[in-house]
């Protein structure tokens, strides 16, 4: 329950952020934003260091596959 309600969170942030106008009228900058997702209760994860571990490999897999993604482990 707790790992899809992430994931869906971690996407519509992405999504809000990728068709944010960043800037001013004179100049507009577009951004994208990669992150990694990882939830408890969870098997492999005992503590706060497996959680956050968990997401940090998930977001380096997320640019890894060409950035701008959430990434799940």
């Amino acid at each position: 329950m707790y790992r899809q309600y992430s994931i869906n969170l971690a996407e519509r942030i992405r999504k809000e952020v990728e068709q944010y106008n960043f800037g001013d009228v004179n100049k507009v900058v577009k951004c994208t934003v990669s992150m990694g997702v990882s939830s408890y209760p969870c098997p492999d994860v005992k503590n706060i260091e497996d959680l956050i571990n968990k997401a940090d490999r998930a977001l380096y897999n997320a640019k890894a596959e060409g950035r701008n993604r959430v990434g799940i482990i």
